[in-house]
């Protein structure tokens, strides 16, 4: 589900290092813009147009995330996109429309049309600060190795609509940070052999507010504190169990972003994040809050990014009032040659279902290559493995693991 335990990078600049002089130093190498290999989108009065296709083929040994009686399958995503973008001195705009049409060669039943239609603009006020607004709508499929996985005949398919504003001041001794955000759920019905599965019951909307406020302390170096603000409201009183789901919570954090001598960007915060719920047979959940960040260039040409964060996120499980997770991960990039970017990450996510007695852990790793052709022509080639172990009481098989090849062709204009 989706993350509110919001992480915000501010640079933390150190000493200039060769060949990286046109990227910061919190951007990794795999995200470095390399001007000779950017599409050069076609023009239209004051904006530029840039249409994109993928086609994307991956084998899953585990389709359907099974303990035991595995069975694997391919597929071929088709991925076409087009987004208007403007070309204006000050201020900015974006609109685009992407879709991700998915279809299995032998479980068609599980074959996906995903969409998604986003509209943003940032209001350029002064030098130092500006306005953001974004509007989006998607149209999604829950994977199968999902927890909240109704087990249907085909995935759960859910609509996802947002509303955010952020407004940031970057210059003086105190700058600002204020995000707002709407995001609204609507889960169908699931069909299985005896029916339909009511999803009904999970539709929600979700309104979060945030805020940071720092003390610059010299150099790029910001001490800061930031808390946050969300309520998360169901559309139904009561689920399917008889529980109400209706939460609000708080989160408060102090935090940093250190200027080092070094190639190093690096950020982070600590904290206390509450959630209280309506029900009285949920406790409320009250634990620490961190989130952090570091961005080492090892060489100019190799950069390793660590992270560490934890939420409350929502959760169907039965039972279950939320989840409180921790995630920790690193990753490594390098540029063996400025067209082949090489990727190898690691992550661990803990899960820590509450008010019953499951912990999960989630274990995942990916290696792969970039190779960008040309302007208008690149290949990917990607290993990924998930494993779950569940920890509950009464014991279910929802341990899993999944291996996934994909190769992916992409041409842009």
């Amino acid at each position: 589900m989706h993350n509110f335990a919001v992480l915000v990078v501010v640079a933390a600049i150190g000493l200039p290092v060769p060949a990286i002089a046109d990227n910061p130093l919190d951007t990794p190498v795999a995200d470095r813009k390399r001007a000779e290999y950017e599409p050069s989108g076609l023009r239209a009065g004051a904006f530029v147009v840039y249409p994109s296709v993928a086609v994307r083929y991956v084998h899953d040994d585990n389709l359907f995330a099974d303990a035991v009686g595995k069975i694997d399958d391919s597929i071929i995503e088709y991925k076409p996109a087009i987004a208007l973008e403007s070309d204006w001195t000050s201020h900015w705009m974006r609109v685009g429309v992407d879709a991700t049409f998915g279809r299995y060669a032998d479980q068609s039943a599980e074959d996906y049309d995903d969409l998604a239609i986003l509209a943003e603009g940032r209001l350029d006020i002064t030098r130092s600060s500006r306005l953001k607004l974004t509007a989006r709508r998607d149209s999604l499929h829950q994977h199968r190795y999902s927890p909240d996985d109704a087990n249907g005949l085909t995935p759960t398919e859910f609509n996802q609509d947002s509303l955010a504003a952020s407004y940031e001041r970057s210059a003086g001794r105190l700058p600002v940070q204020l995000t707002g955000k709407l995001l609204s759920l609507d889960y169908q019905d699931t069909p299985v052999l005896s029916g339909q599965i009511n999803n009904d019951d999970r539709d929600r909307e979700e309104i979060l507010g945030t805020a940071r406020i720092g003390l610059a302390r010299g150099g790029d170096s910001v001490w800061f504190v930031q808390g946050q603000i969300d309520s998360r409201n169901y559309d139904e009183q009561r689920d399917d169990e008889g529980l109400t789901r209706n939460s609000q919570g708080y989160a408060i954090a102090l935090g940093a972003a250190l200027d080092f001598v070094g190639p190093f960007a690096l950020e982070g915060f600590v904290g206390n994040i509450r959630r209280d719920y309506d029900d009285p047979q949920f406790d409320t959940i009250d634990s620490i809050w961190f989130g952090g960040k570091l961005i080492w260039h090892l060489t100019a040409i190799t950069s390793l990014t660590a992270l560490a964060e934890s939420s409350i996120e929502e959760t169907t499980v039965a039972g279950a009032s939320g989840i409180y997770l921790r995630k920790f991960g690193v990753a490594v990039d390098h540029e063996l040659r400025r067209n082949l970017i090489l990727h190898v990450d690691t992550d661990v996510w803990q899960e820590d279902f509450k008010d019953s007695n499951r912990e999960d852990d989630l274990l995942r790793a990916s290696f792969g290559a970039n190779y960008l052709i040309n302007r208008h022509l690149r290949l990917m080639l990607r290993y990924d493995w998930r494993k779950r172990s569940s920890a509950q009481t009464p014991a279910r098989p929802d341990d899993y693991e999944i291996n996934e090849v994909s190769l992916q062709v992409t041409a842009q204009y």
